[in-house]
């Protein structure tokens, strides 16, 4: 068995390693720390007995090799709990940024449509006023009161199309181009 032969009796212990990512995966460093204790459990009532993976190499080296692999082990567990529990944070702390930017949106949106309805209201009074003045004294104007009354015509025209444009830009992210 190529995986037994080089590595001796000492290799079936390196499945504790998957036990140990396990652990960290799912009870962090509590977990890692459980195993440990029952994988050094299991290594010195095994010792005592004579079976197990450290059996034999106790035997021949005495408790140095189990302290190494104990030590290895408890460096891989820890380090894997404290990265998930890393990562965990930053996926918490992503998903409130993004839950309070969707809420900072929404807001401002709210802010568009109302300053956009309240612009817009002063702009229809203006546009109708310019359009009164024309019906009841266009007559009485000259060219240049005509041209007048059309810059103040076009000026309200093009400020209410900005406010739209700005109402339809706030809504972009939202509901996609326009």
């Amino acid at each position: 068995d190529w995986f037994h032969d080089p590595l001796g009796a000492m290799s079936r212990g390196y499945c504790m390693y998957l036990f140990i990512t396990l652990g960290a995966v799912r009870l962090g460093r509590h977990g890692v720390l459980i195993i440990l204790l029952m994988t050094f459990g299991q290594a010195m009532v095994g010792a005592v007995r004579h079976t197990g993976f450290f059996a034999t190499d106790i035997a021949e080296t005495g408790l140095m090799n189990l302290w190494f692999y104990t030590i290895i082990l408890s460096v891989v567990g820890m380090a894997s709990a404290v990265l998930l529990r890393q990562r965990d944070a930053a996926e918490l702390a992503l998903r409130t940024t993004i839950d309070k930017l969707k809420s900072t949106n929404s807001e401002l949106e709210q802010f568009a449509y109302v300053a956009s309805h309240d612009l817009r209201e002063p702009l229809r009074m203006i546009s109708s006023y310019i359009a009164l003045l024309d019906r009841r004294y266009g007559a009485r104007l000259d060219a240049d009161g005509h041209e007048y009354i059309a810059f103040a015509r076009d000026g309200a025209q093009r400020l209410d199309r900005m406010v739209l444009d700005l109402l339809e830009f706030s809504r972009v992210g939202r509901f996609g181009d326009p």
